[in-house]
């Protein structure tokens, strides 16, 4: 545009001829070509930077994988001191296309560093490079070795991969066996692995030879189902780690009940629930009774949403929307971090919109009848009371319902502005509150909007907006904890018995016996104790 102007100006207001036109074009050619120079310089230095912190990304950044420079650099790099940075060098000139990796592969298959040998044996193998096997055999009897890497090398180039596995699955050393293992593939299962030294090695009391057995049931096939299921029960926890991590490679639905009770360790969690998730959709019937069986404990029960959030299909999805309005609100605040979770990663999919709505309008529906309940404690907050406890207890029950009706938002509308809304909210600072809330205006739906936005804007005028929407007057003591008692949530339930039986609230007995029959342990007991009270 600022040339299409100079040029204008230069003939048809300072009516230069062509060849003067021709000279300028050459002054400014002149400051060009220095500048072009500082810029490619400012190139250089960038990718130099991104490869010392190994974030060179050719998809995300603005580089030319194909440049000279930038080759000649990566190949500089690649032969520098600096292990880490010479192995993401390697990485990134094998993503290349048509680069030759061959010969750098050759240069650094006898590097000392442990790293550099492992991205060599991890390129060749993706590229099935061969000619590095004796490298990869002397790796594996390398006391610093990256076995796993010259194991998966070894695989990949073998002729005769079920045979290459079963032999080094028979080396008495049991790295060299678990790398073995580690690098077989599902093809394979019931070809390679002999039951008889696996069953020695299942029993044996040196918990390295149990944990080697485990990895080699991965390859056993459903023969090895049974030995897997007792190591599945093993008392080292490293064991039953890697039993857990053969199961996910298997995914036999019959390992599913005795992987189940494992998520309750939390040691074990984070490994047993990427291992329900390698089932994939086939398992999400099976999660969602999982997540509505009243008969399991809670912390199990908990724990099949964020399972469901690791699969990320629509139908986990759907299994977690149905569950959105779940009565106990550990579980509903599981389902909704999932979803949002899910949301973030797979956009696409669909949230059921209208089912949503009417989750939203029903939080909020709760958020008025407790904040109802609650009139009748705010001049109860002496500390060490009952009273005072149940008065602190629904505060934060009112917090958390705020931060469920965002989560909520979050899968109706674009979930980070949403968040970013949820924290300005949080802060209590008047400016960003003034801003989420003109924000909220403008994005939510009508029929959201008259309820949410008066809900966040107006804290001092709550009871008369819960009566004008929903017609909650404010409680009694007594109706409140009537109310209380009859909901879900076992916390909220023991803390309105104990107050009950501190205020000598007698006419709740037939509701708190009826409590005492139908609730969890803790709620029985302060129920007993408050019976007996209200009873004397």
């Amino acid at each position: 545009g600022v040339g299409g102007m100079l040029l204008l100006l230069l003939t048809a207001v300072m009516h230069l001829p062509p060849r003067m036109i021709a000279l300028v074009t050459a002054a400014f050619a002149v400051p060009w070509i220095l500048l072009s120079q500082v810029a490619s310089r400012e190139y250089i230095a960038t990718v130099r930077r991104r490869i010392s912190s190994r974030r060179l990304d050719f998809e995300a950044a603005r580089i030319d994988p194909l440049d000279r420079a930038t080759i000649r650099l990566l190949e500089e790099t690649a032969e520098s001191a600096n292990p880490r940075q010479s192995a993401y060098a390697i990485g990134v000139l094998a993503e290349i296309e048509d680069y030759r990796i061959e010969p750098l592969l050759a240069r650094h298959a006898g590097d000392d560093a442990v790293a550099i040998r492992r991205k060599v044996l991890e390129v060749a193998a993706a590229k099935k490079v061969p000619g590095l096997e004796r490298m990869a055999r002397a790796e594996l009897a390398r006391s610093d070795s990256a076995a796993d890497a010259a194991a998966a090398y070894l695989l990949a180039v073998s002729s005769d991969p079920a045979e290459t596995v079963a032999r080094l699955l028979e080396e008495p050393d049991s790295r060299i066996a678990e790398a073995a293992a580690h690098a077989g593939w599902a093809e394979m299962h019931g070809k390679t692995v002999r039951l008889d030294w696996v069953e020695r090695a299942a029993h044996d009391a040196d918990p390295k030879r149990r944990h080697l057995a485990a990895a080699a049931l991965s390859l056993a096939g459903e023969e090895g189902i049974p030995l897997l299921r007792e190591l599945l029960q093993d008392a080292d926890a490293e064991v039953v780690r890697e039993a857990v991590s053969s199961a996910a490679r298997l995914r036999d639905r019959s390992l599913l009940f005795a992987l189940l009770p494992l998520v309750a360790r939390t040691e074990l969690r984070a490994d047993v629930l990427e291992a329900l998730a390698a089932y994939g959709d086939s398992i999400c019937g099976t999660l969602s009774e999982l997540l509505n069986d009243e008969t399991l404990p809670l912390n199990i029960r908990v724990q099949a949403p964020r399972a469901l959030k690791l699969i990320r299909t629509q139908r986990s999805v759907d299994v977690l929307v149905n569950a959105i309005g779940h009565g106990n609100l550990a579980i509903r605040e599981s389902v909704l971090r999932a979803l949002n979770s899910i949301r973030n990663r797979e956009p696409g999919l669909d949230y059921h919109r209208a089912f949503v709505t009417e989750q939203i309008l029903a939080e909020a529906r709760y958020y008025f009848e407790l904040n109802a309940a609650l009139s009748a404690f705010r001049e109860r907050k002496q500390p060490r009371t009952a009273a005072g406890l149940l008065a602190r207890t629904m505060e934060q029950r009112l917090e958390q319902a705020v931060g469920r009706l965002f989560r909520l938002l979050g899968l109706r509308y674009p979930p980070r502005e949403i968040y970013s809304a949820y924290l300005a909210w949080s802060s209590r600072n008047a400016d960003n509150l003034s801003a989420a809330l003109e924000f909220l205006d403008e994005t939510i739906d009508h029929d959201l909007k008259r309820v949410v936005l008066p809900m966040l804007d107006e804290p001092d005028h709550l009871q008369e907006l819960g009566r004008r929407l929903y017609g909650f007057e404010p409680r009694t003591a007594e109706s409140a904890i009537r109310e209380l008692i009859s909901s879900r949530d076992p916390w909220l339930v023991a803390c309105a018995i104990a107050a009950a039986g501190e205020l000598k609230l007698a006419a709740l007995l037939p509701e708190i016996e009826l409590a005492s029959r139908g609730g969890d342990n803790s709620v029985r007991q302060i129920a007993d104790e408050a019976v007996a009270v209200l009873a004397w």
